[in-house]
């Protein structure tokens, strides 16, 4: 179900509003949502170690990207 949610937000965004890429950041621990993103087409693009502050405590961050033209291969 996400897989195609996933693919329905990306459509719209690269149809309807013209953008060149589409930026999603996920924590390391988080590999259902990595693995969500590889499979749709996103490449890890960075990791930023201490990004975000949650819970009392820094957290690392990977950041993904997706871009138009690899969206319409």
């Amino acid at each position: 179900i996400m897989s195609k949610a996933l693919r329905k937000i990306c459509d719209y965004g690269f149809y309807e509003f013209k953008v060149n890429r589409i930026e999603a950041n996920v924590v390391p621990q988080n590999l259902p949502s990595q693995n969500l993103l590889i499979r749709n087409g996103f490449i890890n693009e960075g990791y930023l170690r201490q990004h975000r502050f949650n819970k009392g405590e820094f957290r690392d961050v990977l950041f993904f990207g997706l871009l138009r033209s690899d969206f319409y291969k």
